[in-house]
C-alpha cells in the first residue's frame, strides 16, 4: 500500500521522493476512505467490502502511470547544496538530542491516573527541550540544509507538537474518541451501526480497515490516526505550496511551513472526525495553491480528494471545501465573461450554505431540530476586543503565552491584511495562464462568507437538542475555518517581514526574532491543549485506570440486573471504551420516546440533573426517582476522590445505601441502592 502511493505521487504529481514517501499513506488512504464510505453506506463494512477496498491504492498506481509523468519537484537554493558546514551538522545533532529528550520526558511521565489536562502534574522540561528544539529547528531552516534534512525536521517537530495527549495518556484523552472507537468496534464486529449517518463515514471505514488489515489493536490505530496524517501531510505540501505559489527560497518556505505551528491547533491533539476534516481543509488549500502556481490541474484532482474526504467526515468542513474547489476550478470551466457571476453566485451560496444544510438536516432527522430566531445586527460588529492590555499571574512563561493568544488574532488579521494588498498589487506579474490571481480571489471570498456562515448559525439558529455551552460551537469552528483561507496572504506577509531581518544587517534583529517565534512556538504548544491555570481554570478529568476498574466492578456486580449508574462524564466514557453501547433505556419525553443511556450524558440525558444534586446532597429519594425515570429497580452512585466535598458526601452516602464499596485504596467509592417500593 505504501509502495502504490509513494508510484501515484511520483507519476500523478512528480513530487520530491522524500515527498512522496511521507505523503504515501494519504495518498492510498483517501481514495480507500471515500470509496470505502459509499459502500458502507449502501451495504456495510464487510470482509466482501474489505477485499474490495484493497485493490483501491493498487487502481490509483494503475491510473497514475498511464498518465504521462509530470517534471519531477526541484528544489532550488542552499538545501540542495553537497557540502554542509560542521555548524549546521552540529546543530542538526543538538536538534536530535533536545527534540529526542522531548518525547523522553513525556514517556517518562506518561500515567494513567486522573488529572487535568496533559500538562497537569508535568515537569517545566518538556517546555524547555521543546523551545530549545525550536530555536534549532529556525536556525536549521535559516542555515539551509538538504530538502531531506529540513523536511524531516519539519515532520518530527509537527509530531512532537500534536502528540503530547498521544504519549502521555495511554488508555485514551478525550471524550469524543472513545465514543467513535466504540462505533467503530462495532463496525468492525458487525460491519455497521445503526442509523447510518452521511457524516462520520470516512473515519469509521479506515481506522477498522487497517485495525483489521494489519492485525492491530484499533485504539492504537484510532489515536494514532490523526497525529499521523497531520505530522506526515502537511509539512511536505506546506513547504511544495509555499515555494511555489510565492516563490520564495527554500530556506523561508521551510521556515513558513514551521511557522504554521504559530496557529493553535486544539482540533488536531486527538483523532475526532472533525480533526481529520479540519486537517483535510489545510490540505486542499495547499493542493490548490499548488495547482494554480504550476498550472497543473492534477493537484486539483488531489484536493477534490481531498474534499470529499472531509465531506465523508463532517459537513461542517466538507460543504465550504467542495463549494471552494468548485468556485477554484470556475477559471478552467467557464469563460471569462461569465467567470464573475459565477464567484458571486458560488459565494452567496457559500454564506448560507451551512445554515441551509442545517435547516434540511433537522427536516430530514427530527432528533437533531431546530429552531429560527431573528439576529441580533449589532452582534456582527461585535467579537474581539481592539487589544489586550499586558497582564502579569507571577509567571513570565503564562504571561507571555496568554498575551500572544489574546492579541494573536489581532496580529494574524493585520499580517493576512497586509499580505493581500501586497499580493493583490502585484497579481499583474503573474503569469497570465496561472489561476493564482484567481485563486486569491476565492480566498477571500471564502473567508467572507464563512464568517456569514458563522454570524448566521450563531444568532439564527438554535439547536434544541444541544446543552447551551454547545450552542455556539459550530459558529466558533466556522470562523477556524475562515481563518484557514486567509492564511495564505498572512503568511506572505511573514514572509516578505522575515526576508527583511534575516537579509538586513541588523544583527540584534537576527538573534531577538528566532528567540520570539521558539516562545510563540512553545506558547502555542501550550495553548493547544486542555489546561487549568492561573488564567484558565478546567475542571476536566482524563480517564484513569481507576475509572477502569470501578465500571468492570459495577458491571460484574450488576450482572444480568438492568440497572442505572449515576457517575460522572469520565466514568461514563469508560464504560463506553469497556462495553461500548451496552444499555439504553427508552423514555418517554414530552410525548416522544426517547433511548437514555445507562450513565448519565451531559447532552440532554434526564439522569444528568439527578446526578448533580446526588452529589450536592446524597439520598435514597434522587436515587428512587432515577430509577423510576428508566424503569429499573437497582441503581449505583459513584464518587471519586477530586470532587469537591468528597469526604462529605461518601460520609452522607454511607448513610442512605444498601451497601458500598471502595476501589483502589479510596480513589473512588460506589454505592449501590436497590428500589423502595
Amino acid at each position: 500500500m505504501l509502495g502504490a502511493g509513494f508510484l501515484t505521487g511520483r507519476r500523478a504529481f512528480g513530487l520530491h521522493p522524500l515527498s512522496a514517501s511521507l505523503l504515501a499513506p494519504l495518498i492510498c488512504s483517501v481514495p480507500l476512505a471515500i470509496v470505502g464510505s459509499a459502500l458502507y453506506i449502501t451495504y456495510a463494512l464487510s470482509p466482501v467490502v474489505i477485499s474490495i477496498l484493497l485493490w483501491i491504492p493498487v487502481l490509483s498506481a494503475f491510473l497514475a502511470c498511464r498518465f504521462p509523468s509530470p517534471h519531477p519537484e526541484k528544489s532550488d537554493g542552499k538545501p540542495f547544496r553537497k557540502n554542509v558546514s560542521r555548524v549546521s551538522r552540529i546543530t542538526l545533532c543538538l536538534y536530535g538530542i533536545l527534540i529526542g529528550g522531548f518525547f523522553a520526558s513525556l514517556g517518562a511521565q506518561q500515567t494513567t491516573e486522573s488529572l487535568l489536562g496533559p500538562w497537569d502534574n508535568l515537569y517545566p522540561l518538556p517546555f524547555v527541550l521543546y523551545g530549545l528544539a525550536s530555536i534549532l529547528a529556525i536556525i536549521l531552516s535559516i542555515q539551509g540544509m538538504r530538502t531531506a534534512t529540513t523536511l524531516s525536521v519539519l515532520v518530527i517537530h509537527f509530531f512532537a507538537s500534536i502528540s503530547v495527549a498521544f504519549i502521555r495518556f495511554p488508555l485514551a484523552f478525550g471524550f469524543d474518541p472513545i465514543l467513535h472507537m466504540a462505533a467503530e468496534r462495532v463496525i468492525m464486529t458487525s460491519g455497521a451501526i445503526e442509523p447510518k449517518t452521511f457524516y462520520y463515514t470516512g473515519m469509521y471505514v479506515i481506522v477498522p480497515f487497517f485495525s483489521r488489515l494489519f492485525a492491530l489493536p484499533l485504539e492504537w490505530v484510532h489515536q494514532s490516526l490523526l497525529p499521523l496524517v497531520v505530522a506526515l501531510s502537511i509539512p511536505p505540501l506546506a513547504w511544495s505550496s509555499i515555494r511555489s505559489f510565492f516563490r520564495f527560497t527554500d530556506e523561508r518556505s521551510f521556515l513558513l511551513a514551521l511557522f504554521i505551528l504559530l496557529i493553535p491547533y486544539p482540533y488536531v491533539i486527538m483523532t475526532t472526525p472533525w480533526g481529520l476534516a479540519y486537517s483535510s481543509i489545510l490540505l486542499a488549500l495547499m493542493s490548490s495553491a499548488i495547482a494554480c502556481a504550476k498550472n497543473n490541474p492534477r493537484y486539483i484532482i488531489f484536493a477534490s480528494v481531498c474534499a470529499l474526504f472531509s465531506l465523508s467526515l463532517h459537513p461542517l468542513a466538507g460543504i465550504p471545501l467542495v463549494l471552494f474547489i468548485v468556485l477554484v476550478s470556475a477559471r478552467n470551466i467557464c469563460s471569462r465573461a461569465w467567470r464573475m457571476l459565477f464567484l458571486v453566485a458560488g459565494t452567496a451560496l457559500s454564506a448560507i450554505g451551512i445554515p441551509l444544510a442545517f435547516y434540511i438536516n433537522s427536516v430530514i432527522s427530527p432528533q437533531f431540530r431546530l429552531t429560527l430566531q431573528l439576529p441580533n445586527i449589532g452582534s456582527l460588529f461585535s467579537g474581539h476586543p481592539l487589544i489586550s492590555i499586558f497582564q502579569t499571574r507571577f509567571s513570565s512563561f503564562l504571561d507571555f503565552a496568554y498575551f500572544f493568544s489574546t492579541n494573536g488574532w489581532l496580529i494574524f488579521m493585520g499580517l493576512a491584511i497586509c499580505g493581500a494588498v501586497m499580493l493583490l498589487r502585484r497579481s499583474s506579474t503573474f503569469h497570465p495562464e496561472h489561476g493564482m490571481r484567481h485563486f486569491l480571489i476565492v480566498c477571500l471570498l471564502m473567508a467572507a462568507a464563512l464568517r456569514i456562515d458563522a454570524w448566521l448559525t450563531a444568532e439564527v439558529i438554535h439547536f434544541d437538542a444541544l446543552a447551551v455551552f454547545e450552542q455556539q460551537d459550530y459558529a466558533q469552528r466556522l470562523v477556524h475555518i475562515a481563518d484557514l483561507f486567509l492564511l495564505p496572504f498572512a503568511g506572505f506577509a511573514l514572509g516578505m517581514l522575515l526576508s527583511r531581518v534575516f537579509t538586513g544587517k541588523n544583527a540584534m534583529l537576527k538573534i531577538v526574532v528566532p528567540l520570539f517565534f521558539a516562545g510563540a512556538l512553545t506558547s502555542a504548544l501550550y495553548l493547544s491543549y486542555p489546561r487549568n491555570d492561573a488564567y484558565t481554570p478546567f475542571h476536566g478529568r482524563t480517564l484513569s485506570a481507576t475509572d477502569i476498574s470501578v465500571v468492570r466492578f459495577v458491571d460484574a456486580d450488576g450482572g444480568a440486573i438492568p440497572h442505572v449508574v449515576m457517575a460522572n462524564q469520565v466514568l461514563a466514557s469508560a464504560a463506553i471504551r469497556e462495553f461500548g453501547f451496552k444499555t439504553y433505556f427508552t423514555v418517554s419525553r414530552a410525548g416522544k420516546q426517547e433511548a437514555v443511556f445507562y450513565y448519565p450524558i451531559p447532552s440532554g440525558s434526564p439522569l444528568a440533573p439527578l446526578y448533580y444534586a446526588m452529589l450536592t446532597s446524597p439520598s435514597r429519594t434522587l436515587m428512587n426517582r432515577a430509577m423510576d425515570t428508566v424503569g429499573v429497580t437497582r441503581s449505583y452512585f459513584v464518587v471519586r476522590d477530586y470532587e469537591a466535598r468528597f469526604p462529605i458526601i461518601i460520609r452522607d452516602a454511607k448513610k442512605t445505601a444498601d451497601s458500598w464499596r471502595e476501589i483502589d485504596m479510596g480513589k473512588a467509592y460506589v454505592f449501590m441502592y436497590e428500589k423502595d417500593y
